[in-house]
């Protein structure tokens, strides 16, 4: 004896017989949706030891009990209550246990009552429509004059993907997003490397030395009377031709004669690899004496511009 039990839809309550049901949106199914989310073919329930089983005939978008999807082809007994969701359309399982012995029926005469003492109470739950979760119930009958609306169609729901089980879940987001922050702060690195070197190279290019600068920074220390740093401006072989005592003191002698030195510039400088020439120029108080010109040769020393020979020209 099978027991009693129903499907609550959107359309009402489909009671289950001992026959299986056909559900789908093919012509011909008992049950015909007009879900688009359903398929021609889509499940079936039928009649299973003391109850009913639900199974999927292989649909597109699957069949879901209590938000489970059901392995195709494999049937999965219903538990009243059970919520079968297809696409967008929703049903509710109810099951009862049937009655053990039938009415009982009562003879006599018409003054006597044929009725039982307590009649028999059937609890048919109201028909369920399922729309986002939300229960809503329908009267099970229609006042007078009352038109059947549409069938539910539903609203399209994605569908969730739901790994058979046993299967690995795979979640390669993660590690791609740690790759690619990885990859930023390399190439963050790399940009800041090369902003750096390229400021290195920047400053050491702004501060190399040259003939100009080394001649500059001679004439200075010559108008400053800072003698000592005019030294330094010498190559070693200048150097060790004369010592810093000698070198301040012929310079103080020779400016002192002419009432010390009002100006030192230089002009036609040009380099050639390690060696640059140019024409230093000395101008002193005394008006009577005129400019005088020297040849000044240079070298390269070590990176640096030196002051190799001065020779006043003939």
């Amino acid at each position: 004896m099978f027991m009693e039990a129903e499907l609550n839809g959107p359309t009402g309550r489909t009671p289950l017989g001992p026959g299986p049901l056909t559900i789908g949106r093919m012509p011909g199914s008992q049950m015909l949706l007009t879900d688009p989310q359903s398929s021609g073919h889509h499940a079936e329930i039928r009649p299973e030891g003391q109850g009913y089983s639900i199974i999927d005939l292989g649909s597109t978008n699957g069949t879901f009990v209590n938000e489970q999807r059901l392995t195709p082809h494999s049937s999965r007994m219903l538990v009243s209550g059970d919520r079968v969701r297809i696409g967008g359309t929703v049903f509710s399982y109810e099951a009862r246990e049937p009655e053990p012995f039938a009415p009982t029926v009562y003879g006599g005469s018409p003054g006597q009552g044929n009725t039982p003492a307590f009649e028999p109470t059937v609890a048919v739950p109201p028909p369920v429509n399922y729309r986002s979760h939300a229960q809503q119930s329908y009267p099970q009958t229609p006042p007078p004059g009352y038109q059947q609306p549409p069938a539910y169609q539903g609203f399209p729901v994605p569908q969730p993907q739901y790994a058979p089980p046993g299967a690995p879940i795979y979640s390669p987001a993660g590690p791609a997003k740690k790759k690619g922050r990885g990859l930023w702060i390399v190439l963050s690195i790399i940009a800041l490397l090369l902003i750096v070197g390229v400021a290195f190279a920047a400053n050491a290019y702004a501060n190399r030395s040259t003939p100009a600068k080394t001649l500059t920074t001679f004439c200075n220390d010559l108008k400053s009377s800072n003698y000592h740093d005019a030294y330094q401006q010498l190559s070693s072989s200048a150097q060790s031709q004369q010592s810093e005592a000698n070198f301040t003191t012929s310079l103080q002698r020779s400016f002192s004669s002419v009432g010390g030195l009002k100006d030192c510039t230089f002009n036609n400088e040009s380099d050639a690899d390690a060696t640059a020439t140019a024409v230093m120029t000395l101008t002193v108080n005394l008006t009577v004496v005129p400019p005088i010109n020297y040849n000044a040769n240079l070298v390269s020393e070590s990176g640096s511009w030196k002051i190799n020979q001065i020779k006043k020209q003939q």
